[in-house]
């Protein structure tokens, strides 16, 4: 095997020692040609950089590639041409244009600055220079650059396309309209620029308009993959994540080595449910682009929902940078850090989540576990004040509030949200509650009566404050100026819930259904059927939901509520065991249920396990020491605990009929068993 020999005085050194030692006048021949050719290219520089026919010949190869939509090959291509004549600027701005289309908008910028001084057309260096400055994120200069005189007439229409980009990334709604407008002028069939007026329009919130500008957009070019992306990305809020999958992979076959495209398709796989398929797509954008931070931080997701957190958190590592200054980075980071147990540093990426995102509903809740788990008990009962008094309490929130003051000895204060827990309940708080918060959103909307996307709020803290003819009003108006938004529908509908129209609700909510179908809406759909005693359209709802997005977690939950009360214990078990594999034995309701749909079942002895966990986890709960006590009555062992369970459920809620006979049904049978004991004795 031939050996490596590493750079430097010493490596050189022992090979002519070799060479001596050796005497082989082959290998001195050999060497001796070697180190002449060295020292030549050194003293004399590389002959290349100046071969204007070498470098149109690649410049030449690399144009089919363009027209194909292959950039990643005629980038390539075009470096080759550049290194032939670095004196050609067409190559260079070449290169930069195909780069651009990479989203290597650094690279670009540095071709563009060299052009800068050669004998160029400026009009044009300054268009797409604007776009490598507005991908960048340097908006300033991009607007800079875009809105230079000079701007060549056939790139005029594409700029204003990207200035109002640039325009809508920096919150001037008006002036981005009034750009893309401008373009339209210019090009009123140009499929990219109706793919970033869809954009516009879904930011402002009007999907319907966004749907029928994207629909146009690939209308104009079937192959205009970043119109065929976004389609994707719209389909998968209107219909749900498998739906999405056929867009994405249309766009890959038209050009297979598209990061971006997938990327949407492997994040999508994921949601879905299709880890592995996921995986390997992480692993093919990983050949293309070896240091791709987003393929990293997927498969660390992967790992982190098989609960490999050390895995996950290695390969978080890998991630570029920029994982650690976005929501969804910082978000698994914590939750990462907080599995491994580094509560302090959870603590402070959490802190860092919420300086960005202040109403995350789910890191305000872990950032209180985490000052928990860390000792720091006032933080934790601050915090997890601070997020009642945003969203309400729920059982989990209880539990925090809870264990944090009896750790601070504040045992009588603790016992007000263990007597919550009993039944789960929850603490209805405004989500605008402070004066300042509701006052600001106010002033936002009535300064931009036209802004759904600012009205929406507005609208919700009216509702919230009790004030539902206001509510009810705005949203009317906002509905008919914005036919094509959802949650100016949902509002009207969440209205009418509570003026309790239900079919009337139920008619809005099916407006914006055809709009786009996600979450919050299904809920609200099944809801308001079961309002209605309409159980086969509630189910229908929930299964049509669930076809599209396999892992959503209510939606699992719901539709085993809902076969646990057509008596279909064998469904309501498969529904219920899917959940507890994916988020483990830690959710007192789901092993609640899962102990009741295992009873009806018949398999008693995985009840009484269900139920013991259960309890162990929340034995202030009255549905789950209940469970538990009438479980044992079934399996017909432990008389004696099952009493015990029974008359502790009572007391938590003595008026209850159903626990009174169970506990005498539990209290007899004790009596025959310790009768039954005597006699064998």
């Amino acid at each position: 095997m031939p050996r490596r020999y590493r750079t430097g005085k010493s490596s050189r050194k022992r090979i002519i020692r070799e060479i001596k030692e050796t005497a082989s006048l082959t290998l001195t021949v050999m060497f001796a040609s070697a180190l002449i050719l060295f020292l030549g290219w050194k003293l004399w520089g590389y002959t290349g950089g100046n071969d204007r026919e070498q470098a149109e010949e690649y410049f030449a190869e690399a144009k089919p590639y363009i027209q194909n939509n292959n950039y990643r090959a005629a980038k390539l291509i075009l470096k080759k041409s550049v290194q032939s004549d670095t004196s050609w600027p067409a190559a260079k701005i070449e290169l930069a244009d195909v780069s651009l289309m990479l989203f290597d908008a650094a690279e670009a910028k540095n071709e563009l600055l060299s052009v800068k001084n050669m004998d160029v057309d400026s009009g044009r260096i300054n268009y797409l220079l604007g776009k490598a400055h507005w991908l960048l994120g340097e908006y300033d200069d991009a607007k800079t650059a875009l809105t230079r005189e000079n701007i060549a007439a056939e790139s005029y229409a594409d700029a204003q396309r990207i200035l109002g980009r640039v325009l809508m990334e920096v919150g001037d709604i008006d002036a981005s309209r009034q750009a893309f407008d401008r373009a339209v002028d210019k090009t009123p069939k140009n499929s990219m620029l109706w793919t970033d007026i869809a954009r516009f329009r879904f930011v402002l919130g009007d999907q319907k308009a966004a749907i029928e500008a994207v629909e146009y957009a690939v209308e104009l070019d079937q192959n205009n993959i970043r119109a065929l992306e976004f389609r994707g990305r719209m389909v998968r809020s209107q219909f749900g994540l498998l739906a999405a999958l056929p867009w994405f992979e249309r766009a890959l076959d038209i050009s297979p080595d598209d990061i971006p495209i997938l990327i949407e398709y492997a994040t999508t796989l994921g949601d879905a449910g299709r880890a592995t398929d996921m995986l390997k797509i992480s692993r093919e954008i990983l050949e293309l682009e070896p240091q791709s931070g987003m393929a990293y931080f997927m498969q660390a997701t992967i790992a982190a929902r098989a609960r490999k957190y050390g895995l996950a958190r290695r390969l978080l590592a890998r991630a570029d940078y920029q994982r650690d200054k976005l929501p969804a980075g910082l978000l698994l980071s914590a939750i990462v850090e907080y599995e491994l147990q580094n509560y302090n540093l959870a603590i402070k990426k959490f802190r860092k989540l919420l300086a960005l995102q202040p109403n995350n509903r789910s890191a305000l809740k872990l950032l209180s576990a985490s000052y928990y788990r860390a000792g720091e008990f006032d933080q934790a009962y601050k915090n997890i004040m601070r997020f009642m008094n945003k969203h309400g309490a729920d059982s989990y929130s209880n539990i925090i509030a809870a264990r944090s003051l009896e750790s601070m000895d504040n045992r009588g204060d603790a016992a007000t949200y263990l007597n919550r827990m009993k039944h789960n309940q929850a603490a209805g708080i405004s989500l605008v509650k402070e004066d300042g918060d509701f006052d600001e959103i106010q002033k936002v909307a009535l300064e931009n009566p036209d802004r759904a996307d600012l009205i929406i709020p507005y609208i919700r803290a009216l509702l919230e404050r009790g004030n539902k003819v206001g509510a009810l009003n705005f949203a009317r108006s906002l509905l008919a100026k914005n036919p094509g938004v959802a949650d100016a529908y949902i509002l009207v509908g969440d209205i009418q819930i509570r003026n309790n129209n239900i079919n009337t609700a139920l008619k809005y909510f099916n407006d914006a259904r055809s709009i786009k179908f996600e979450q919050s809406l299904m809920l609200r759909l099944v809801d308001a059927y079961r309002r209605a005693k309409n159980y086969d359209a509630a189910r229908e709802t929930l299964l049509s939901y669930l076809s599209n997005n396999p892992r959503d977690l209510m939606a699992q939950k719901l539709i085993a509520d809902t076969y646990m009360e057509l008596g279909d214990a064998a469904q309501s078990i498969f529904w219920l065991e899917s959940i507890r594999d994916r988020i483990g034995y830690n959710d007192t309701i789901i092993l609640t249920k899962l102990a009741r749909s295992y009873v009806a079942f018949g398999q008693l002895d995985e009840a009484v396990r269900m139920a013991k966990i259960a309890y162990d986890i929340n034995p202030f709960n009255v549905d789950t020491t209940r469970v538990y006590g009438f479980t044992l009555l079934e399996q017909g062992v432990n008389s004696s605990a099952a009493v015990e369970l029974l008359e502790k459920a009572q007391k938590l809620l003595p008026n209850d009929e159903g626990i009174g006979q169970e506990l005498e049904q539990a209290r007899n049978l004790d009596k025959k068993l310790e009768e039954k004991d005597k006699q064998d004795a």
